[in-house]
């Protein structure tokens, strides 16, 4: 009969334990890694935590649980990797586990995602006999060795991220494993059923400002064979320095939340269940503490440095943009010094060229009706017939004596050289054009008597010392 009685004893805390296999914890808006493998090293950060909860404390043997995890990512937040341990009593029964989480990041488009996570460890399933109350206490099934079992255990999670918004499914104890006892005396042996549970999540942050945030929270749990249960809750943050809220935990608690930074590295978070069903009178208290750690730089310093960065890239595309324009700049004024020098050389070769001309063929001193221009050739001066010249209205040139400062093969070096001898003060510039030789002639002055002539070729070279005197006849 006292072997009937244990045996049933058993059994019936394994029924009990189905409904609370996973778990219960208040804080895992901190740390979502906790229940769902996909959220491995989301945060960009590599934090560690530790949680301790201890449910309905006015129950002997009522849930004690610790756990510690450690997550961060892997190749940019692509991928996370993260390694979890834990330890849950509840009564006779005591579970504890191990097990190794990955997570890989997709990108559907800009600012969304989806990340898929996976675990697999080590599940210890043990039977503390020494912890049963029953009346007996000199049955000798009660003291034997304790029963424990170890099997293979998983979970898998997705998640998805647009913005503020996360939403998430995972599966803990995806391989639904059954745990067999041994059996007592050749009895009924025990069966300890490890169920397959499906959680899901939604959450959603709010910036209100640059200060403070909001973040909304709701979970629910689904098994079979046990009533489903969820959370729905909200935060309040203040520069991620501190946060507080509440949640409220379906027929079971309130919960209320508080917690905040220590410093840069280290997280302290505190809740406490105020239980609203039947057992209020009677549970006693639900408390939870959560102790963070983040290694290496903060998410805070990563964005310090992410913006510094930032701000050092613009003013190097800044200065690359000056120095482009600066070599830019820089290249057509050689080009146009390269050009100018061309003009130069093109007009002392055509002087070069006329004066030689001028020497070899000077014109008739009479006879056969020829003109005799009373003006001693030199190298000074070029001699022309009017109609090889054209004035800016296409018509032929007048006869007489133009002070010439400049001969090009393209009018706008012309039109451009004229615009500037007019601002030098010579406001009688202009152009004439060679139809022979196609140049074009920027003359200062123009006076059909020779005296005056020669004494404003004298007055430009004074400025201009490359000045000439061109005669048309």
């Amino acid at each position: 009969m006292k072997k009937l009685i244990l045996i049933l004893l058993i059994c019936l805390i394994g029924q009990l334990a189905t409904a609370q296999q996973v778990p219960f914890y208040s804080q895992y808006f901190f740390n979502p890694f906790i229940y769902n493998p996909s959220f491995t090293g989301k945060s960009g950060e590599t934090r560690a935590f530790l949680t301790h909860r201890n449910q309905w404390t006015g129950f002997q043997g009522a849930p004690v649980t610790t756990m510690f995890t450690i997550d961060g990512p892997l190749d940019g937040e692509k991928w996370g990797l993260g390694a979890n341990m834990y330890n849950d009593r509840t009564d006779i029964l005591n579970r504890s586990g191990a097990r190794l989480s990955g997570s890989y990041m997709v990108k559907i488009k800009e600012e969304h995602e989806i990340r898929f996570g996976l675990g697999l460890g080590i599940l210890n399933n043990t039977i503390d006999y020494s912890s049963a109350i029953v009346e007996d206490g000199s049955d000798p099934n009660l003291f034997g060795t304790n029963q424990s079992r170890t099997d293979i255990d998983a979970d898998f999670g997705i998640s998805y991220f647009w913005k503020g918004l996360n939403v998430g499914f995972s599966i803990p104890q995806l391989l639904d494993n059954e745990i067999e006892y041994s059996k007592v005396d050749g009895d009924q042996s025990v069966v300890y059923d490890v169920r397959r549970h499906y959680i899901a999540n939604v959450g959603y942050d709010y910036e209100i400002d640059d200060q403070w945030a909001v973040h909304g929270i709701a979970l629910g749990r689904f098994m079979s064979a046990a009533p489903s249960q969820f959370d729905i809750g909200a935060l309040a943050s203040y520069e991620k320095l501190g946060w507080a809220g509440f949640m409220y935990r379906h027929e079971y608690a309130v919960a209320f939340l508080a917690g905040g930074k220590i410093n840069e590295k280290l997280y302290l978070g505190l809740s406490y269940d105020f239980i609203i069903n039947d057992m209020a009178g009677y549970a006693g208290a639900s408390s939870e503490i959560l102790v963070g750690y983040v290694f290496g730089n903060s998410a805070k310093e990563k964005e310090e440095e992410a913006r510094e960065k930032e701000e050092m890239k613009q003013e190097m595309d800044s200065l690359k943009n000056a120095l482009k324009e600066n070599i830019d700049q820089t290249e057509k004024n050689t080009n146009a010094i390269d050009s100018l020098g061309n003009e130069i050389q093109n007009v002392r070769n055509d002087v070069d060229e006329a004066v030689e001309q001028m020497k070899s063929a000077p014109p008739s001193s009479g006879g056969g009706g020829a003109v005799v221009v009373p003006i001693p050739l030199n190298n000074d001066e070029d001699n022309d017939l009017s109609d090889d010249y054209l004035d800016n209205k296409g018509e032929a040139l007048p006869n007489g004596f133009y002070i010439v400062v400049g001969s090009y093969s393209e009018q706008k070096w012309a039109r451009r050289a004229k615009l500037k001898f007019i601002n030098a003060g010579f406001p009688e510039t202009d152009v004439l054009y060679n139809i022979t030789n196609k140049f074009y002639n920027v003359f200062l002055s123009f006076t059909k008597d020779e005296s005056e002539a020669r004494q404003n070729l004298k007055n430009a070279r004074s400025e201009y010392p490359d000045a000439w005197l061109r005669v048309i006849r």
